[in-house]
């Protein structure tokens, strides 16, 4: 299983004795390179925060290889101190990992007794699947940033993102399937520091789905279900891709009382137009104007369980939907 090691230099300490207080440190970590200048005075500590490199491994363990330089910048000759360490990293532990180095550096340009100071630099070395999903919300999506839009947006429950990074309390995501696959986004974690996106692969494979239109039933794992269709264009006999959830639909929004995921539909076939006329969904309610519409709203969830996990495998897809007589 491929996993994200994100490394963060969370703070510096300097101690001993006072070298100057114009401080450049160096970080390089399996070709990831970190500078930062900054003024710091000996006794104190400065936080810093910021995200030196995110590590994709496949391993059952891991050693994190890290230089940390050291350099008191002087007008004539710079003081350098430098630590090579390799941090054991237990690919297991999802919380924090706290790593830290000493680099001492010595004032060089006294001719005997040269001052020594001590930079305590600490690490935060933090372990998470590469994979994620949108966890389950009470009326199926999930609101997020999503980049080149001003205003949120809503992504379905379980919907698989790839993990960028985690900053600022937010954590920052690449869509890898569905109709928005490739887009970028974020979104806050909870107030309790818990993020939105789940570890673990929830999918339960494909789900074959068969609709009679003499009967009026739709069939899904032996179960059946009414549903109406749309009389001026029925469905031709033949096999449709059903697609992963897509947006929330406002016609769902009268029947969330007695179905709490009925803004939830899914698309028939690929030909995806959001809020153009003409598309086709499998939904619940109780009138169409072409898609095939379950009238037993209170059962939409049964529905809307199977579905929602489903995946046929091209990134697009839950299922497929036969139209038989």
């Amino acid at each position: 299983m491929i996993k994200n090691i994100f490394l963060t230099l969370s703070s510096i300490k300097y101690s001993g004795k006072s070298i100057g207080d114009d401080i450049r440190i160096e970080i390089e970590a399996i070709g990831e390179s970190f500078q930062k200048n900054l003024k710091l005075r000996c006794g104190s500590t400065r936080k810093i925060g910021e995200e030196i490199g995110v590590f994709k491994i496949d391993q059952s363990s891991f050693s994190l290889p890290i230089l940390t330089r050291i350099i008191e910048r002087d007008k004539v000759l710079n003081d350098v101190g430098v630590s090579e360490i390799k941090f054991k990293v237990n690919l297991n532990e999802s919380r924090i990992q706290k790593k830290s180095v000493l680099v001492k550096v010595k004032e060089i340009r006294w001719p005997f007794v040269r001052p020594e100071a001590e930079f305590k630099v600490d690490f935060d070395i933090q372990v998470m699947e590469v994979m994620h999903y949108i966890e389950e919300q009470k009326d199926g999506f999930l609101w997020v940033k999503i980049d080149g839009y001003k205003k949120v947006q809503a992504i379905p429950a379980f919907l698989r993102v790839r993990l960028d990074k985690r900053e600022g309390r937010r954590d920052y995501f690449t869509i890898m399937e569905g109709w928005r696959q490739g887009e970028t986004g974020s979104v806050k974690t909870k107030k309790n520091g818990k993020s939105y996106l789940i570890s673990g692969n929830p999918y339960t494979g494909p789900v074959k789905v068969t609709y009679s239109r003499s009967a009026k039933r739709l069939k899904i794992k032996r179960k059946s279900y009414k549903v109406i269709e749309y009389q001026g264009e029925r469905w031709k006999k033949g096999f449709y891709d059903i697609e992963i959830a897509d947006h929330p639909h406002e016609g769902g929004i009268p029947h969330a009382k007695k179905a709490p995921k009925a803004k939830v539909w899914f698309h028939i076939g690929h030909e995806h137009r959001p809020g153009k006329d003409k598309e086709k969904y499998i939904h619940t309610g109780q009138a169409t104007l072409g898609c095939i519409t379950l009238t037993e709203l209170k059962r939409w969830n049964e529905v809307y369980k199977v579905f929602i996990r489903a995946r046929l495998g091209d990134s697009k897809s839950i299922g497929i939907l036969e139209i038989t007589d």
